[in-house]
């Protein structure tokens, strides 16, 4: 049946403004693009289903020895026009596809075995096959790489939707209940607290940043202390290590997207020059600012007799400690940051940014050195790292050595906040961020090119000059195409290298939450229907393969410990369970709290 409303017959004396809509659309192009029937196997777009499995794959065993690549698959029985051709297990049928035989120039055709209707009638599910085709590359102990040739694997029938949006399972009729949710994004809002043992109520400003995969990160700021702090998945830490994470290292790196007149000094003898500019410095002209400064030293290790060189961040309360830090033979000060308190007061974002910076660096007792200090050969983004890994892995970090713990920090990071499979803001989210803190301009202007690197990333919005509409901009791109354009239409650029949370993101988010605390800015209402999206039936499909494929994966951990890579027979079924995912889709549509029985 075709995408269109059925004729109705209207007995009203007035005229209709608006033609009722055809409301299964929606559910038919939601599962349409998640399964993506309708569409050659080679030419596919990496949304829904495909996107899965491209971004779920390849597997691989803990020594690299064997990978499952994952190259396509099929939906369905398919047979030539012709010659009656069927796909065997190295090829793909589907919409479009042509005959591979030599000289037969038909067209697969989509062989039902059942209608809708026998399947209601019969008592079966309304399904068809689902084919995955997967190659293996095999390291043996030689070092050679050998490769198996692509072959399919049978997942199970995978329920397909009828013409009326709904699906039949063993021969009952049943719909999928859109949901409707919080949008993926940043999202403001002010809350009052009460303190335990007193009767002040404080009022908390908070920022969530809410992914569509992946940790949530949130910023609170206090009304009544003005500093900040964060969470990752309502753990509480330090807001500036989140900043140190992302690749702010320093108090320069941080202070200077904030405030006019920081400035980074080195040390030559008993004065301070600027790094920039060469101007010169003394020790007591710094009076009335706020100093930061990186210092390198030798220390012993906690719990041990060993020495070893650190770097450390610390906040100096005056310049009379800093001379000491100067002259002091033991200590080498690699550099010093500095702000004019006036410049921090007169700041439209107050003194908020540079009292957390110098809460999270101040000396503590009894050893009178700042906690922010990493071993010399780390940097002070590894220390952002470490202080999140601390946070969510409280156990495993209680015995380790700084050492092994900051390399194990990495690697949670990378994984965790670096890699699409786990984290993911989706599209809408980047659009919803980009919309509400960064506010991208519609059109470029020649005087927007040294500004591009405080933008998200961006996209062109039309073909311009031999540059398709979507490319990608950067500097290069943006001055080639300003020697003809006055003016360059541009839009969000959404793809997956755009989709995780970004550096210039969470300045913005910060510059808008002390907005917020200010009045500058406005809460968001999250009843409002602007901040809230419709999951429909194909996205929640999505979420039920990838539950499928994590159990997936688990089984090819489990069995790869017991496979010979030598082994010449290895199959790709031989190392999965193939049927999780199709289980997972037929048990939600039988029994899931949105699967409704459809009552004729």
């Amino acid at each position: 049946m075709r995408n269109v409303a059925l004729p109705r017959k209207y007995f009203g004396r007035r005229e209709e403004i608006i033609p009722p809509p055809y409301l299964l659309s929606v559910s038919k192009n939601s599962f349409e693009y998640f399964i993506q029937l309708k569409k050659d196997p080679a030419h596919r777009d990496n949304v829904g289903l495909e996107y899965i499995l491209r971004t779920s794959f390849p597997f691989k065993d803990p020594d690299g020895n064997i990978f499952m690549e994952y190259l396509g698959y099929e939906i369905g029985d398919w047979e030539c026009n012709r010659c009656g051709y069927r796909p065997e297990s190295d090829f793909l049928g589907g919409w479009g596809v042509r005959c591979p035989k030599k000289g037969c120039e038909g067209v697969l055709t989509y062989k039902e075995k059942y209608t809708s209707d026998e399947c209601r009638v019969k008592g079966l599910t309304y399904s068809a096959p689902l084919r995955v085709m997967f190659r293996l590359r095999v390291k043996t102990k030689d070092g050679e790489e050998r490769e198996t040739p692509p072959r399919k694997v049978y997942f199970g029938e995978i329920p397909l939707m009828t013409d009326w949006g709904s699906f039949i399972i063993n021969g009952s009729e049943r719909v999928i209940v859109n949901q409707l949710i919080r949008s993926t994004g940043v999202f403001f809002e002010e809350k009052e607290e009460k303190q335990k043992d007193a009767t002040i109520t404080r009022i908390i400003y908070r920022a969530s940043i809410i992914p569509d995969k992946g940790s949530r990160i949130e910023f609170e700021l206090s009304g009544t202390t003005d500093k900040f702090h964060a969470r990752v998945d309502r753990k509480k830490i330090s807001g500036i290590s989140i900043l140190r994470a992302w690749g702010f290292e320093t108090a320069y790196d941080i202070l200077k997207n904030f405030y006019d007149g920081v400035r980074r000094l080195r040390v030559e003898g008993e004065s301070l020059v600027d790094i920039d500019s060469g101007e010169e410095y003394k020790p007591e002209d710094l009076e009335h600012h706020y100093i930061f400064a990186i210092l390198r030293y030798r220390a012993k290790l906690e719990d041990s007799a060993k020495e070893k060189e650190f770097i450390e961040e610390r906040s100096i309360e005056s310049w009379e400690g800093l001379q000491l830090l100067m002259k002091d033979e033991r200590i080498k000060v690699e550099s010093v940051t500095i702000l004019p308190n006036e410049n921090a007061v007169k700041s439209r974002f107050a003194k908020i940014v540079v009292d957390t910076l110098e809460e999270d660096t101040k000396p503590r007792d009894p050893d009178k050195m700042s906690p922010v200090k990493v071993p010399s050969e780390f940097s002070l983004k590894d220390y952002g790292y470490m202080e999140i890994y601390k946070k969510l892995r409280l156990v495993e970090t209680m015995t380790m050595e700084i050492e092994n713990l900051i390399e194990r920090a990495r690697s949670y990071y990378e994984v965790f906040f670096g890699d699409i499979t786990r984290y993911d803001l989706s599209r809408v989210g980047r659009v919803k961020i980009n919309a509400k803190v960064h506010k991208v301009p519609k059109i470029l202007k020649p005087a927007d090119v040294d500004r591009l690197r405080d933008m998200p990333p961006l996209a062109l919005g039309a073909d311009l000059n031999g540059y398709k509409e979507g490319t990608r901009l950067d500097e290069e791109i943006l001055k080639d195409l300003f020697k003809k354009e006055k003016e360059i239409p541009v839009k969000d650029y959404t793809e997956e290298d755009a989709r995780f949370l970004l550096p210039t993101d969470l300045i913005a988010i910060l510059k808008y939450l002390i907005d917020l605390r200010f009045r500058r800015e406005r809460k968001d209402d999250i009843a409002h229907l602007g901040n809230r999206r419709v999951r429909s039936v194909g996205e929640l499909l999505e979420n039920q393969v990838r539950t499928g494929i994590a159990k997936m994966e688990k089984v090819f951990r489990d069995r790869i410990a017991v496979i010979n890579p030598e082994d010449p027979n290895i199959r790709p079924q031989d190392l999965i369970n193939p049927r999780y995912v199709t289980n997972s889709i037929v048990e939600f549509l039988k029994g899931g709290q949105l699967s409704q029985y459809l009552d004729n």
